[in-house]
């Protein structure tokens, strides 16, 4: 359901777990950490080594290179106010992934630019891998 809800709809990226969470961004940079709570983190492990993890393009915020994850930008929508930057983002097993930012229409980057995301943390929803039942409340 989350998939088809919104428009844009939700964001959704299969990432590696790591100690105290998963990981995130490959090719451009070293991997950024995403924190889990632990119970999801145990839940997401139950048959697999990945978590996938959900985020509308509002819950995404554009921050420093050592604050975040790299994005590739392919297109930017403006939208007035807003603007929705249509990228991609390299995985640790180097897959590249759509992801939609919406940003500041006053100041969007620029097609073939890196900017860098985090995720508005209580913003995000956590699903296993194989069966795509949502973890935690």
């Amino acid at each position: 359901v989350a998939g088809f809800i919104g428009s844009p709809a939700m964001n959704f990226l299969p990432v590696p777990l790591a100690e105290g969470g998963a990981t995130v961004g490959g090719k451009v940079g070293s991997p950024k950490l995403i924190p889990l709570a632990p119970e999801i983190s145990s839940a997401a492990a139950a048959g697999s080594h990945q978590v996938t993890i959900g985020f509308r393009p509002e819950d995404l915020r554009m921050v420093g290179e050592d604050e975040g994850w790299p994005i590739e930008v392919d297109v930017v929508e403006s939208l007035g106010a807003d603007a929705y930057v249509y990228g991609h983002v390299s995985t640790a097993d180097g897959e590249s992934k759509d992801i939609i930012v919406r940003t500041d229409g006053r100041v969007p980057p620029s097609k073939g630019e890196t900017v860098h995301v985090s995720i508005i943390s209580d913003h995000m929803h956590a699903f296993h891998a194989v069966s795509g039942e949502r973890l935690g409340a």
